[in-house]
């Protein structure tokens, strides 16, 4: 025997899984800003010569050490994030990529 109430809490359901898939976009988004900027601080003081290469080994030690939960920010991820703002140096661009992810 079906519940009657069942389609109802398929409703609900619907609700719930609508807002966690908008979630995950807005982190997302957040995200791709947060990398692009970080890329290009460090983009920045690397060819301002403010920092060296092991500068960045340095800040993903701090970071670590500042913040030992967090993940992601390892000297290679810090070196994409470089990497991905050199190629993306347009921010217009990555504006326009977000709006691609809602």
């Amino acid at each position: 025997m079906t519940d009657p109430l069942q389609p109802q809490f398929i409703e609900v359901l619907a609700l719930i899984q609508s807002a966690q898939q908008k979630v995950l976009a807005a982190t997302n988004q957040e995200l791709i800003k947060l990398y692009w900027s970080i890329g290009k601080y460090i983009s920045n003081r690397l060819s301002t010569s403010e920092w060296g290469q092991k500068t960045i080994e340095q800040l993903a030690a701090f970071i670590q050490a500042q913040e030992p939960g967090i993940k992601g920010f390892e000297k290679r991820n810090l070196y994409r994030m470089r990497q991905f703002y050199e190629t993306y140096p347009d921010s217009e661009i990555v504006s326009a990529l977000l709006t691609q992810l809602s």
